[in-house]
């Protein structure tokens, strides 16, 4: 997999981006395995393209060439991580079915979102996505998203 997007730093609407970032949580909530790269790639892409100016603190946007070559090697784990703001605080853990749990606070957001999906890479990125949507929410900058995924709960 190539990522060839280079960070544009233009700030999308926030309605729009929130819009995104729901799509994109559905989809890696309901992905198999076997597409968590096609999951990083898109997280990549839409991080790259700027948020919304009233979201103070955004996932990292890596340098396009090293965050390929950890999707080519198939380091599923370390790309979403790759991702993460260092000042998000997260915790993973895996089922002994395979299920992965991840629960993410982001900065700014005093709450944490807990959510689960097929692999650790796809519950970090998800937990991650459900945070980012949140912080938008509650910065009155967009609507509130009428049906979270199945997996996905938030504590206050």
């Amino acid at each position: 997999m190539a990522c060839q997007n280079e960070p544009r730093g233009e700030a999308v609407a926030p309605e729009a981006w929130r819009g995104r970032l729901t799509d994109l949580l559905h989809d890696c909530t309901a992905s198999a395995p076997g597409e968590q790269g096609e999951r990083l790639l898109e997280a990549y892409a839409l991080f790259a393209d700027g948020a919304p100016a009233a979201v103070s603190v955004l996932a990292a946007v890596p340098e396009p060439r090293g965050f390929g070559h950890l999707l080519a090697c198939g380091a599923w784990e370390s790309a979403a991580l790759a991702l993460v703001n260092p000042q998000c605080a997260f915790m993973l853990s895996r089922a002994g079915s395979g299920a992965a749990l991840a629960t993410m606070t982001v900065p700014g957001q005093g709450t944490e979102s807990t959510v689960e999906a097929s692999t650790p890479a796809l519950a970090l990125l998800s937990a991650q996505l459900a945070g980012l949507i949140e912080l938008i929410e509650d910065n009155g900058c967009g609507a509130r998203t009428p049906a979270a995924p199945r997996h996905a709960s938030r504590s206050h």
